[in-house]
């Protein structure tokens, strides 16, 4: 057995551990030289066989919206609530991983995502596969950058089909956020319906009080009481400021009707998606020489720890773990054949 020599400083050390070691891999060698083949082997044929996934990725962001409209909700919390956009980026994610998007994407395709549902006419994108439309549909990813961008990324085995689905997302983000649009003015001419009718009877209410008084104090408004007048500037003030109220109720709901009949864009496209690239030969020789040098360190790693073991294991501990691991192995292999023979048993009385 030969030994291997570490010299430093012109001093010669043993590492009786490290050459035993090696004292085994070499031993192994040409088992070990086998598997790297056989991994090798088995690798190449499956990138060859296993077609490769192309990406495909757009890049969107929020548009910057010429009006602010939650700034009456200070005024008015309902409709501050309903024109509240805090997190653009955020809103954008949810829709993207929604289904209610993920079935307006499959429906370009003409599918659902089950199978009992009808299929979607016209179809816009024509002659694809359920199953590869859904699994790239299903696998799509969204992430959100520094930059305030949002990129959509599709992933399938046919390139065209990456570019599709990427820009389907695209297009249906944008029609969901016009829908939400709709919706959120819909809501808020609702609301400012009930809150004009509420303040124009608030109008009359105190028209109908400042009228009442004048005529009630009608002989002494002339006079020089100064309790009348100043009931009579606190009636005419809250009048006023009802009235103002209510030109502003007015206003809102003017602009609201406005903002929603204005083409605004929701979506600001980075980017489209296009038809990503074959890619080199490079990939797929990596992927060999990756998964053939993970198994040669797996193979190297396991005869360096079975060396350890024995170096550092008492010999009487590793013949008790030997002794435990068999018993354990023949009490699987009678509890199989205990199993086995309980169900021969039924066929053999059936005979």
């Amino acid at each position: 057995m030969s030994s291997v020599r570490y010299v430093k400083h012109h001093n010669s050390r043993d590492f009786p551990l490290f050459n035993e070691c090696l004292v085994r891999i070499r031993r192994q060698r040409k088992w070990i030289y086998l598997a790297l083949l056989a991994t090798t082997v088995v690798a190449t044929i499956g990138v060859i066989v296993v077609p490769p996934d192309y990406s495909a990725t757009a890049s969107v962001m929020p548009a910057v919206r010429t009006s602010d409209p939650s700034a009456m909700g200070a005024q008015f919390p309902l409709a501050g609530m309903l024109n509240q956009t805090t997190s653009p980026n955020k809103l954008y994610l949810e829709l993207l991983g929604s289904n209610r998007v993920k079935d307006a994407v499959l429906a370009q395709f003409g599918y659902r995502r089950k199978v009992d549902m009808p299929p979607v006419q016209p179809i816009q994108i024509p002659g694809y596969d359920r199953d590869d439309v859904l699994g790239a549909v299903q696998a799509a990813s969204f992430a959100r950058k520094k930059s305030e961008a949002i990129t959509i990324t599709a992933q399938s085995t046919d390139p065209e089909l990456s570019k599709f689905v990427a820009n389907a997302f695209v297009e249906q983000l944008d029609q969901r956020l016009r829908q939400l649009d709709i919706e959120r003015a819909s809501y808020l001419a609702e609301y400012f319906d009930q809150q004009l009718a509420t303040q124009r009877d608030k109008v009359r209410e105190a028209e109908e009080k400042l009228s009442a008084y004048l005529a009630k104090n009608r002989n002494y408004v002339v006079a020089d009481d100064p309790q009348l007048k100043i009931e009579v500037e606190r009636l005419g003030a809250d009048c006023d400021f009802n009235r103002e109220l209510l030109l502003s109720l007015m206003e809102l709901k003017a602009n609201n009707e406005l903002e929603s009949r204005k083409s605004i864009p929701r979506l600001v496209v980075i980017e489209y998606a296009e038809t990503p690239d074959a890619g080199s030969i490079l990939g797929p020789v990596k992927t060999v020489v990756m998964t053939t040098f993970a198994v040669g360190l797996f193979a190297i790693g396991m005869i360096v720890l079975h060396v350890t073991g024995q170096w550092y294991i008492p010999s009487a501990t590793q013949n008790e773990l030997r002794q435990s691991c068999d018993a354990l192995g023949g009490d699987a292999v009678s509890v199989v054949n205990r199993v086995r023979h309980r169900f021969r048993a039924p066929e053999h009385s059936g005979r």
